[in-house]
């Protein structure tokens, strides 16, 4: 049984850039840049008119948008009915959270129309009413530390065929890693007050949410070339 530091040791230096460095890297950039006290550097981030249009929820919205292609390839492929089923539920549930991160386009069609930010719709989405967002936040942290952390690593429960066809691989606990990093960094600045524009002066979680979405990229990417390539993984066998 491999841990986490053998595992590290034997990745390539692709797998090192995949996994963890490149996201890291993108992570700390967006952090510096927002707390630079650089003009135009933070609008870059987040613009003062509307972050919507900014970096960091476009690159998030872009990252969904791929998780969602990559589900719908996977539930293109010869499945047997049970996973073809929870492939077309994920991809309905990515397709939701894809709207929902960009309030269903209202701040485009805002800005098409002329409205002035703040005079449009006072309800744009569903995850931001009510105490709705640290529900969801405390979900993805749930999520995220027992299906990418400690899923990965005990091997007697990949026996069920089920846990092992949903298993990611055990390099994906970089990635959340690095999202607790990048977290991290945000926090650890923020009693500083640095000079911002403040658009995301209540909303710096946006900066791990950002990983967040990469770590489900990634899993969702494993997951089609398992199942692609391994005919047990869930694939429906031909009659013949």
């Amino acid at each position: 049984m491999l841990g986490p530091v053998d595992i590290f040791r034997q990745m390539s230096a692709r797998q090192h850039l995949y996994y963890w460095v490149a996201p890291l890297l993108t992570g700390w950039t967006f952090t510096a840049m927002y707390f630079s006290n650089t003009a135009w550097m933070q609008e870059v981030i987040g613009p003062t008119y509307n972050r919507e249009f900014g970096l960091l929820e476009n690159l998030q919205a872009i990252l969904i948008a791929g998780s969602l292609i990559v589900l719908i390839r996977i539930s293109l492929l010869p499945l047997r009915p049970l996973f073809k089923a929870a492939s077309i539920l994920a991809c309905l549930a990515t397709a939701l959270i894809f709207l929902e991160e960009i309030d269903y386009g209202l701040h485009v069609i805002e800005w098409v129309k002329g409205i002035p930010p703040g005079a449009g719709a006072q309800i744009r989405n569903l995850h931001n009413q009510g105490d709705n967002t640290n529900r969801i936040k405390l979900l993805a942290n749930v999520l995220l530390t027992a299906m990418f952390v400690i899923l990965p690593y005990v091997d007697r429960l990949k026996r069920f065929r089920v846990v092992k066809l949903l298993c990611p691989s055990k390099m994906i606990l970089l990635t959340v890693l690095a999202t607790a990093l990048v977290a991290l960094t945000h926090e650890a600045l923020d009693p500083y007050h640095l000079p911002t524009n403040g658009v995301l002066d209540s909303n710096q979680s946006e900066f791990e949410e950002l990983l967040i979405y990469y770590t489900f990229f990634v899993y969702f990417r494993e997951k089609y070339k398992h199942f692609k390539i391994d005919p047990g993984m869930g694939i429906r066998k031909s009659a013949g």
